[in-house]
């Protein structure tokens, strides 16, 4: 079973998975791009895992009613708008995840999808708050909380998987997964 990323991906590349076997292979959707909800849509029928960071979901849902067409930008560019300007706009609502949620496994991702320790300095306690902040957000906009963190960034930290199993019931999924990016690159092969 193949782990993939998709992460600042064009809509073609992402299409151009169905190539590959769908019992072969998750897809881990990175951030909840709105670029990926069609692709998503488009590839029901494989594993899928839409990573989630709540406040930015909570944010793009705000500004829905106020927004023009938005170009979908690669998240690195959207996220660094996120947390300069605190536009969301370029990320999914919270009805549309909830739409994806009848096929797709919604992910922990982070509550402003910030690193533990090297962008909030978090210790194991605001850890904690911030991963209690993220469980509140999923049953009250999805009804279940959610099974699996998607570490952003890929940090996976000594501590905070043992965290995370033991407060949280939670899987996690960091380092493993395979960037499609570096596939489509050929910087990777499968």
């Amino acid at each position: 079973m193949r782990v993939w990323m998709i992460h600042e991906v064009t809509d073609d590349e992402i299409l151009s998975l169905r190539k590959l076997s769908p019992k072969e292979n998750i897809f881990v959707w990175d951030d909840a791009v709105l670029s990926q909800y069609e692709a998503i849509l488009q590839l029901q029928d494989y594993k899928n895992i839409l990573a989630v960071s709540t406040n930015i979901a909570t944010k793009a849902t705000e500004q829905w009613n106020n927004t023009k067409a938005v170009w979908y930008e690669p998240t690195s560019i959207s996220h660094k708008r996120w947390h300069e300007e605190n536009d969301a706009r370029a990320f999914m609502t919270w009805w549309q995840i909830k739409e994806l949620s009848e096929f797709c496994e919604i992910a922990a991702h982070g509550y402003n999808h910030t690193r533990p320790m090297r962008d909030i300095k978090v210790g194991v306690i605001a850890f904690i708050e911030d991963c209690k902040k993220i469980e509140q957000d999923f049953l009250n906009r999805l009804s279940k909380k959610p099974k699996t963190y998607v570490y952003p960034y890929n940090d996976n930290l000594y501590w905070t998987d043992a965290i995370l199993h033991k407060h949280f019931g939670w899987n996690t999924l960091g380092k493993e997964r395979l960037d499609a990016k570096q596939y489509f690159s050929g910087e990777i092969k499968i």
